[in-house]
């Protein structure tokens, strides 16, 4: 197979896109720093559109599409922008699900439409999920396979290539698979690092002294974590192992100090696994393999894996630090 042919076979512009849309339709697409931009950005342009629905999460920006009375989204990771939406009366609703269970209520509901952000090409013809496999990737790989439904990829040239587990499909997808593909350039959802306050930083020392060495951790956003993680890289503790939904600045804090081994984890020893990745440049940086940084130290994986209460308990001594908004009196966290 010629893949530079195929690439420019299945390569369109935004109009083409647009026209591959019913008057009525169902859509849906990749979370956070994965979201298509460009083509979420175009959907407000639909002229023939009678109803459209958007199943998404953790929104990167407030797409003009979302305030169309016509169009319908669905968040089932409701973030700061859902929720400035919804509380703005748009036609935004939450669906309450755990995140490894995307995967099985768009296998319920399946959209006709899948859209993701992918890497650029490789020699071989495949194209990477990059930071982002959580639960696109096996969503947008059924959608590519299924001949009544359309798998439509955003080409984005910084979207980094980040490996995944080879049983698991290699966090990748050939590009003969692909229903159809538009190019873009555009920096990736960044979130900076927190500052702590005191009280934060007050409640990650009192979190530091819970951890020993060898632990394996997940890592929740958000200033408590990043301090927490800024706490020990400055300390004697270490050989630690990560095992996370979600990787972040506080991570990487991690990994330059030289505090993240993986070897005492018990499961993928040698290896950080994660989902999805939210934060700065120099994180998606330090996980792009064509910068030479990562070397396949840290693999992407599909959150119904990642996530899968069976897979934490094979890691050693789970410890998991997240941040939340209150604590009801039966213990019940909001978070």
């Amino acid at each position: 197979m010629n893949y530079a042919e195929t690439y420019q076979k299945k390569k369109i512009d935004l109009d083409a896109f647009l026209s591959k849309l019913r008057p009525e339709d169902y859509l849906s697409t990749s979370i956070a720093a994965g979201q298509p931009r460009t083509l979420l950005a175009k959907l407000s342009e639909l002229k023939n559109l009678k109803s459209l629905k958007l199943f998404t999460g953790l929104l990167a920006f407030p797409y003009p599409c979302l305030t169309d009375p016509r169009i319908e989204a669905i968040s089932g990771y409701f973030g700061p922008i859902e929720r400035m939406l919804n509380e703005g009366g748009f036609n935004i609703s939450y669906q309450p699900l755990p995140f490894n269970g995307f995967e099985k209520w768009l296998e319920s509901f399946p959209p006709r439409v899948v859209m993701t952000t992918l890497s650029p090409m490789d020699a071989e013809g495949c194209l990477s999920f990059g930071v982002d496999a959580e639960a696109a990737y096996i969503p947008f790989l059924k959608a590519a396979r299924d001949p009544e439904r359309l798998a439509i990829a955003e080409v984005n040239a910084r979207m980094p290539v980040v490996r995944g587990l080879p049983e698991l499909g290699d966090n990748k997808i050939r590009v003969d698979e692909l229903s159809a593909l538009v190019e873009s350039d555009q920096s990736l959802l960044e979130v900076p690092e927190a500052e702590a306050t005191e009280v934060e930083k007050k409640i990650a020392e009192n979190v530091v002294k819970l951890l020993r060495s060898g632990d394996t951790l997940q890592f929740g956003i958000g200033a408590i974590p990043d301090q927490v993680a800024r706490y020990l890289a400055q300390s004697e503790l270490g050989d630690f192992g990560v095992h996370s939904e979600l990787v972040s600045n506080g991570f990487l804090t991690l990994m330059e100090s030289g505090k993240i081994s993986n070897l005492r984890k018990g499961l993928h020893e040698g290896k950080t696994l994660f989902a999805f990745a939210l934060g700065s440049q120099r994180l998606y940086d330090f996980l792009d393999e064509r910068n030479g940084n990562n070397q396949g130290r840290v693999l992407a994986a599909p959150v119904s894996y990642v996530n899968d209460p069976a897979v934490i308990a094979r890691h050693r001594n789970m410890v998991s630090i997240n941040s939340g908004f209150m604590v009801d009196f039966s213990g019940q966290v909001c978070s």
